[in-house]
């Protein structure tokens, strides 16, 4: 579901419009928030690095290129403040996890569009939780949130080829993960 901000609007936010600027929190503010509990499996972690995320964007939005991409500027916004949030707890070895909570786009929502086996959608989405945050990060931006790899490129500030290879790394682990699951 790739999420498109009018450059109308962005331009008016980024000349001060409050107004403006809450359309674009509400257009992005679930996908921003999806991206991050699929990274940190936790929804309150997920619900405070969202708003930590709008908040930077509220602060810096007069930076805001209109002819760029909003959403790739706000998605780099959003891995560099989980990044940051990583390495916090990664130092202190705290990084919690939740039992058991449904993310508010339905699992069904996130897969149904590639995936049509029910039960292949389960494993990948049990799976996705198991692989590197990193390819977790890039196989989101790209099937679900349908951003290119030189838009997944510049939000991560990494070369086209390594995005693509992170991809493909990613969609190995997948598959193993899978296939040891079904072995178990």
């Amino acid at each position: 579901m790739k999420i498109i901000v009018d450059p109308q609007i962005a331009e008016t936010a980024r000349a001060g419009d409050h107004l403006a600027f809450e359309k674009i929190v509400l257009l992005l503010e679930k996908a921003v928030y999806n991206y991050f509990y699929r990274l940190v499996s936790n929804k309150e972690i997920a619900e405070d690095l969202t708003q930590e995320t709008f908040i930077k964007v509220y602060l810096n939005i007069k930076s805001l290129k209109v002819q760029g991409n909003v959403t790739s500027w706000i998605f780099t916004i959003a891995t560099n403040t989980v990044r940051d949030w990583f390495r916090k707890y990664a130092k202190k070895q705290e990084l919690p996890f939740d039992e058991k909570i449904e993310v508010e786009t339905s699992k069904e929502e996130l897969t149904s569009k590639y995936i049509d086996d029910t039960y292949l959608r389960e494993e990948v989405l049990k799976s996705l939780d198991k692989i590197k945050p990193l390819y977790r990060s890039v196989l989101l931006m790209h099937y679900f949130y349908e951003q290119s790899y030189e838009e997944i490129s510049g939000v991560l500030n990494l070369p086209v080829n390594t995005v693509k290879t992170y991809v493909r790394r990613a969609k190995q682990s997948l598959k193993e993960i899978i296939d040891q699951s079904k072995v178990n």
